[in-house]
């Protein structure tokens, strides 16, 4: 496997100049920004290249100068030889990486839900890429600030968004709430107190009267839970004949209250 690495790193010289080098300081910067940016497929502004010592001078060179990275996966030092006549000088090489920003392409007033419209693609560097968002996850989102025009569209800026529950009817205080009379709709966290985003597996009735279409809040609600009373025992006599009669009835109790039967 080293053999081969070495082999590799040969073949990364690359002829950058159609003719002669002309020699000086700032051309060798500009003719290795260009070959950087040709061999790294990526825009000269996001490199930055540390000037050689001005006491040495850089002599022009009758042929194309020669240029590659000598170190395997190491892009911060490069190599520029010339053949004609024979010298080397090795630069410190800084790369910038960019990514694919989404930025506002006004300003926007907080509250406003993004629409495609409001946001363009564009290479940034200022932000780390943890922050930084797809344009599917932007679009249909709410900000939680004013946004000015060329700001990238971070996570920070944007409201959560939650699965809340809404009546589709009005209930009265005490009725049973049942998940299939429900709408489920996903809205913005920030909107509301305390927003009842899990529907519990118990029985659920209304605290309090509740209106159709408002999301409903976990103080809206009471679990309650069904217990099955047997009343064992009762004697009557039906054409002479004694019988016993179990009979049953079911008991809605909220959770909090205890409820004390005979033995």
């Amino acid at each position: 496997m080293r053999v081969i690495l070495l082999v590799i790193g040969l073949f990364t010289i690359v002829v950058s100049q159609a003719g002669p080098f002309p020699g000086g300081h700032e051309a060798l910067l500009e003719v290795t920004k260009d070959w950087i940016a040709n061999d790294q497929s990526i825009d000269r502004t996001q490199i930055a290249v540390t000037p050689p010592d001005r006491r040495i001078p850089i002599n022009a060179c009758q042929e194309p100068l020669s240029i590659r990275f000598p170190f395997i996966n190491n892009r911060k030092t490069i190599e520029v030889a010339c053949e004609n006549p024979e010298w080397k000088r090795y630069l410190r090489v800084k790369i910038e990486a960019k990514f694919n920003t989404w930025v506002s392409t006004q300003d926007l007033a907080e509250d406003t839900q993004i629409l495609d419209v409001h946001i363009e693609n564009i290479p940034e560097s200022n932000h780390p890429i943890t922050s930084l968002l797809g344009k599917d996850e932007i679009i249909g989102r709410v900000i939680n600030r004013d946004v000015t025009a060329g700001e990238a569209i971070t996570t920070a800026m944007l409201m959560d968004e939650i699965t809340v529950f809404l009546p589709t009817r009005d209930y009265e205080a005490g009725e049973i709430i049942a998940l299939d009379d429900l709408a489920i709709e996903t809205q913005m966290k920030e909107k509301m107190k305390s927003p009842l985003t899990i529907w519990p597996e118990q029985t659920v009735i209304a605290k309090d009267a509740l209106q159709a279409d408002n999301p409903i809040q976990t103080t809206d609600i009471e679990i309650v839970q069904e217990l099955l009373i047997y009343f064992a025992g009762l004697r009557h006599q039906t054409h002479g004949t004694e019988y016993r009669s179990t009979y049953a009835c079911t008991l809605c109790c909220l959770q909090s209250t205890q409820l004390f039967l005979p033995r």
